[in-house]
């Protein structure tokens, strides 16, 4: 009987072993270097960190210390890739972090300040979570990050316990790089974060119960995703210096890539889930900069993921609304078009019809300041117009970052189009309307435009603030529903 009981026990135990892993590998670009080479071995095995408290949570046990440990010289925009000794296994986010050496980081404990730029979370469909479960995890070195030492930081958290009946766990690893090449000034870099005391047990995303009927979102602990905005704020004077040019530029430094998704569609003021009414796209979080590309319609990928996409019934004049994986980020308005589906079946219609702007969020101007109010903003509600007649209709929806837009090309379109049918007793007709891509050219003085430039107020009046209260909402360019 003890034997049995002695049996059972390792079987336990080894199985509870063989569900963890460590990320191990570290890549740059195509180039995978060997099994803890720039990255901190620990000296747990493959065993988790618990203990909230504890500085084992910066870089693992034994992590505390990199002088055993090569440095990998990286440029901003590399891409890079953690890889485990086996997929993830236990449900949970994936994050980065990044925490600047104030000399060599393998003298670094990693005391200093973090900031996250990046999380891996579950994406939610007919009322299930699918999480990021793999062997690899690549991402991008923010382009404007300051030249100097980093400690690289990636852990996932094991929720497959929940608490408080469960404990967490956070499988953690640090590589150390040193960036080159960077322009950005050393002020670009402002983390906030201490760890511990970035994650605390009452956070959402250390608490939630991934088991529960009402599990339909989930937000990582450690915060937002990084992001930077611009400082310089000089409403009249001469041209900018180069050191506030550089200033400006480094203020760019956006370490999550600020990008964001119109995820959910909202109905009767309810969430109905990510990606159920919505097409998915297949860009991830990235936005669209060609206004002349077919993907200026509904993302990449959006225009033949309609087959797998539910339709939501919807009563003309009700309201609803998009909901987002993160808040804005990027300075920019929010608009909402209608486009009937040209056979009657949306779910295989490609939007190459006419579209109606039925709703916008656009900028509020004065003092010689622009400024825009959907910033920081997550969900956005508007009404179907009441004269909309009965039918199947794409619902799109796009917020333009104008934060890089001052040259041709850099303004950012964050697409997502809803499969909806219009129930009720309308008779009104879109006029005037728009095809997409031929909406936009990319020259209009508010896409191609410079929100940071201190310019006087007149000079926004004829520069800028004629399109926003013009060309946005009166210009026979852009489409509206009418009774």
């Amino acid at each position: 009987m003890k034997f049995l009981a002695l049996t059972i026990a390792l079987a336990v135990a080894v199985n509870e072993v063989s569900g963890h892993y460590i990320f191990q590998q570290l890549s740059i670009g195509s180039t995978k270097y060997g099994v803890f080479q720039h990255i901190r071995k620990n000296t747990n095995y493959n065993s988790p960190v618990t203990d909230l408290a504890s500085n084992d949570l910066r870089c693992n046990v034994g992590g505390a210390s990199g002088a055993q440990t090569t440095v990998v010289n990286v440029k901003p925009g590399d891409s890079f890739t953690f890889t485990l000794d086996t997929a993830v296994y236990h449900q949970g986010p994936i994050s980065l972090f990044l925490s600047k050496a104030p000399s060599h980081v393998q003298d670094y404990d990693g005391s200093g300040k973090w900031a996250k730029f990046k999380d891996f979370g579950p994406t939610f469909s007919n009322g299930q979570a699918t999480w990021p479960l793999r062997q690899t995890y690549e991402h991008k070195i923010p382009t404007c990050l300051p030249n100097g030492e980093y400690l690289l930081r990636i852990h996932n958290l094991g929720i497959h316990n929940p608490w408080p009946a469960g404990v967490p766990q956070f499988y953690i690893s640090c590589a150390q790089i040193n960036v080159t090449g960077s322009s950005a000034p050393a002020s670009a870099f402002a983390p906030t974060l201490s760890i511990p005391g970035a994650f605390t047990e009452t956070d959402p995303g250390y608490t939630a119960n991934i088991y529960q009927p009402g599990f339909t979102s989930y937000a990582a602990p450690g915060g937002k995703e990084s992001y930077r905005k611009p400082a310089i704020t000089r409403p009249r004077g001469p041209a900018l210096t180069m050191d506030e040019v550089l200033a400006v530029l480094g203020a760019f430094c956006d370490l999550a890539s600020a990008h964001y998704r119109f995820t959910s569609l909202v109905v009767g003021g309810r969430n109905t889930g990510e990606y159920v009414h919505v097409r998915r796209n297949t860009n991830h979080n990235s936005p669209v900069t060609d206004v002349l590309s077919r993907d200026i319609v509904c993302n990449a990928g959006g225009l033949s993921s309609g087959p797998g996409t539910q339709i939501a019934a919807v009563a003309a004049g009700s309201t609803v609304g998009f909901a987002m994986d993160q808040a804005i980020y990027h300075d920019g308005p929010v608009i909402a078009w209608l486009s009937p589906a040209r056979s009657g079946n949306v779910t295989t219609y490609d939007g190459s019809g006419r579209w109606a702007k039925i709703w916008e969020l656009g900028a509020l101007v004065g003092n010689g300041q622009i400024s825009f109010p959907a910033s920081n903003k997550a969900a956005f509600n508007f009404q179907i117009p009441s004269c909309t007649p009965p039918g199947e209709y794409l619902l799109r929806i796009e917020q333009i970052g104008l934060h890089s837009a001052s040259a041709k090309g850099g303004a950012q379109f964050y697409i997502s189009c809803a499969q909806i049918r219009v129930t009720g007793s309308g008779n009104g007709q879109l006029s005037p309307t728009v095809g997409f891509p031929g909406a936009y050219t990319g020259s209009e003085p508010g896409i191609l435009i410079n929100i940071y430039y201190p310019v006087s107020e007149r000079e926004y009046g004829s520069q800028h603030l004629k399109f926003w209260q013009r060309v946005l909402r009166q210009s026979s360019t852009h489409g509206e529903l009418r009774s």
